[in-house]
């Protein structure tokens, strides 16, 4: 069982999230947290907030010199003539196995946004391909031209995510595909 203190406070910083809370009357105590929710350290002294946003930027220095992967894409430091952290980072994605530079932000929290809503768009697109016409929580049984793998994974991803059902692909000829699943209204996020 998880115990809950009085006074509790959550700061979202670009490193992760800082946790302040009194454990007990007159003591704060601050917990710094990564961007994927592990605990990176904590305080309890003099100048404790400050310490819990050094402790979070270190690991994110650490996390993004080496490239840190967030849903398909790569964030990394961008890095000066002499090896130091310019304070951007770039969003990096495979292209035919190469890592090809997007976008450059001024935080880590920019990055992760902008990867969200360009997954969010891409699955958007995607379920548009195979959805009912009028109707998107019907039944779906779709025929789809020119759908390479990756194509065909993102339709299945996009199905399920909408729908809750997993899609079924099967190859008809040449280059089309017959896409089915249960779809929203019959599936397990239906009435």
């Amino acid at each position: 069982m998880t115990k809950t203190y009085p006074n509790t406070k959550t700061i979202e910083v670009d490193g992760g999230s800082i946790k302040r809370y009194e454990p007990f009357e007159g003591k704060v105590t601050w917990t710094a947290y990564d961007l994927n929710g592990e605990f990176v350290h904590t305080s309890d002294k003099g100048r404790t907030l400050r310490r819990a946003k050094a402790a979070l930027a270190r690991r994110l220095r650490k996390q993004t010199m080496a490239g840190m992967e967030y849903k398909g894409y790569q964030i990394e430091a961008v890095i000066d003539e002499e090896d130091n952290p310019t304070g951007e980072y770039n969003i990096n994605r495979e292209e035919m196995g190469n890592w090809m530079p997007c976008d450059r932000f001024g935080s880590v929290r920019q990055c992760m946004q902008m990867i969200d809503e360009w997954v969010e768009a891409r699955m958007k697109d995607a379920f548009d391909r195979v959805k009912h016409p009028t109707d998107w929580r019907a039944p779906i049984d779709a025929i789809v031209l020119e759908a390479n793998a990756s194509e065909r994974r993102l339709i299945e991803d996009a199905v399920a995510y909408y729908t809750g059902t997993p899609a079924l692909i099967e190859h008809v000829n040449g280059a089309a595909y017959r896409v089915r699943a249960t779809g929203y209204r019959m599936g397990p996020c239906g009435p």
